[in-house]
């Protein structure tokens, strides 16, 4: 053997002692050459926990990493059957990372800027401890609960009025009683408004998400002993559901003025021959309806966009308002996502990349487990089984035993 035949031979172990050391302290798992890197193992592991809330021990982590194997697995089978390219699949994947870029631009435009005062957090603390009894008459429009409001104040009976305006049975015959319910059961502006009433008072009309409400407050419970270190032990928790309420009536606002802003106009003779046709909308003739601040769709485009409507959003278009509303909500979600590419970052990449897996892994088991499968549970550990029994596996135990987080 020659001098530079030795050195070749000597820079290879060299080299593969360096890539089996890199490999036991970055690399968790290797499913047919496919490594799972510690660093991405630890993000998502952390995230289980914060969702499950379970607790860091062996068993856990074992559970975890053979979950992570599992979407390797089927991952690759996806890839094989090219499942990745089939339409529907393209569509799911879509949403699903048009609502983390969403979540992402709501996060640095809207949510970063949120501050709860101490005040609110100990009056929803305060709120906890107290369980409301409620009636209330309801109407979606506000003309309809000016009308309720006259009715009461001609001194008509709850119960007279609710036998009028509920379709449901049970609130028609109570007089619109909803029963006892806590903070953070209802919506936030009813909650709002009840919460600030004293028993037996009646409410002005308060809007709320749904329409239109008149509450009367029955009767109360109130948890008699309250101390300043449950407050301090639960304060968090508090701050935390607070947030997340200033978020929702912000990204309102927020979407309002957006909307305001991009002076939308939409055909009103395009718009009824649409609502006219919404389940064969081929029926219709192509016409320039939609023109926006800075664009204009044309009928092919609108047809694309409405694809991305759900199922329970088209069965509550009722006239063409309805419609219009809707329209105009496909418009602000597009201008939404052309602001939300400014905020895109490698933490983002990420998200974008872990939910399209994860769309990819849910609808290939929901297509397999259709298509071939009977008893669900048992059927797709089989499924996945034999995939396992297929491939070369190979764990770092040692590496998931000692981890510390």
């Amino acid at each position: 053997m020659n001098i530079h035949s030795m050195k070749l031979i000597f820079l290879s172990i060299i080299f593969f002692l360096m890539l089996s050391c890199q490999k036991d302290s970055e690399i968790i798992a290797n499913i047919d050459n496919q490594l799972i890197e510690f660093d991405d193992f630890i993000d998502h592991y952390k995230e289980f926990l914060l969702f499950t809330s379970m607790n860091d021990n062996l068993q856990t982590r074992t559970t975890f990493i053979n979950s992570e194997i599992d979407k390797y697995l089927l991952l690759n089978h996806a890839e094989l059957m090219d499942f990745h390219n089939n339409k529907n699949v393209r569509d799911e994947i879509k949403k699903a990372q048009d609502q983390v870029l969403l979540n992402n631009l709501y996060e640095n435009e809207i949510e970063n800027k949120i501050t709860v005062s101490d005040f609110q957090i100990r009056e929803a603390f305060r709120r906890s401890k107290i369980e409301l009894h409620a009636r209330h008459l309801f109407s979606r429009t506000n003309e309809g609960v000016n009308d309720i409001e006259l009715r009461l104040k001609n001194n008509e009976t709850f119960e007279n009025i609710a036998k009028d305006i509920f379709i449901d049975e049970q609130l028609a015959e109570s007089g619109g009683d909803l029963g006892y319910f806590n903070y953070g059961e209802t919506d936030s502006d009813f909650e709002d408004a009840a919460y600030s009433l004293k028993d037996g008072e009646i409410s002005k009309p308060i809007k709320t998400k749904f329409g239109y409400s008149i509450i009367q407050i029955i009767d109360r419970n109130i948890e008699p002993f309250v101390t300043e270190n449950d407050y301090q032990l639960h304060k968090d928790k508090f701050e935390s559901f607070e947030k997340q309420k200033l978020l929702k009536k912000e990204i309102i606002t927020y979407t309002d003025e957006l909307v305001k802003s991009l002076r939308i106009d939409i055909s009103e003779t395009c718009l009824n021959l649409i609502f006219e046709n919404l389940e064969n909308l081929d029926s219709v003739l192509d016409c320039n309806i939609i023109r926006f601040e800075g664009g204009s769709w044309d009928f092919d485009e609108f047809v694309n966009k409405f694809l991305f409507v759900s199922e329970k959003q088209k069965r509550q278009i009722k006239d063409s308002d309805d419609l219009h509303q809707v329209i105009s909500g496909l418009i602000v979600r597009d201008a939404m996502l052309q602001k939300s590419k400014r905020y895109i970052t490698e933490s983002v990449n990420k998200k974008l990349e872990f939910v399209k897996n994860q769309t990819i892994v849910s609808l290939l088991v929901d297509e397999e487990i259709s298509r071939e499968l009977s008893d669900t549970k048992i059927e797709y550990f089989d499924f996945v089984n034999k995939l396992k029994s297929d491939a070369k596996i190979i764990i770092n135990k040692e590496l998931l035993t000692s981890f510390v987080l």
